[in-house]
């Protein structure tokens, strides 16, 4: 079956641990969404990094060369540098 997302499920999946992630993650069939929906994310990437990322694994890190993610206090933003740092030791 194939079935097309709306841009608020698939974000709701992003920002939560919630049924609708497990059900994307383990339903068996094709998920679809629209080409726009990359244009939704980018308008709205501020929050949906604000609301995911590294919190939905506790005690990680952030892997991301965007400089303006390391102005949010719940979770370590490292850049590429940085990582690399911590890889050797």
């Amino acid at each position: 079956m194939r079935i097309v997302i709306d841009s608020n499920v698939l974000f709701s999946a992003l920002i939560s641990d919630s049924t609708t992630r497990k059900m994307i993650l383990d339903y068996d069939c094709l998920f679809l969404f629209p080409e726009f929906i990359f244009d939704e994310m980018n308008k709205h990437k501020a929050v949906l990094f604000e609301k995911s990322c590294a919190l939905a694994y506790p005690n990680s890190i952030l892997w991301s060369n965007d400089h303006r993610l390391k102005a949010i206090r719940e979770i370590t933003v490292k850049n590429t540098k940085e990582v690399i740092q911590l890889s050797q030791g």
